[in-house]
């Protein structure tokens, strides 16, 4: 075939993206238990600093609306390109759809 390995390439492609994908949920839900960790321990404290708790708050939201669109969009587009990828071992093998 004319392309020899592009599928092949192209699917270690994806998995690479799959494997940063998840990496990028790991890291986000690190840094929220982190944060959540931070808040905790000022909230515990006989004065807590009103402003830090503010500020470690505005640090909750962004990250969990970023994993919500992680994994409701993105990862349905995600499923979506790796499951057609196999399109291009159809083309390879002169299998056409």
């Amino acid at each position: 075939m004319l392309a020899e390995g592009l599928y092949r390439t192209c699917k270690a492609r994806v998995a690479e993206i799959q494997t940063t994908y998840d990496d990028l949920l790991r890291q986000l839900d690190d840094y929220l238990a982190f944060v959540e960790g931070e808040v905790q321990a000022e909230q515990v404290k006989p004065e807590p600093d009103r402003n830090k708790l503010m500020a470690l708050q505005s640090q909750l939201k962004g990250p969990a609306r970023m994993r919500e669109d992680l994994e409701s969009v993105i990862l349905d587009d995600l499923i979506r390109f790796a499951d057609r990828v196999i399109r291009i071992k159809h083309w390879e093998d002169g299998v056409f759809l």
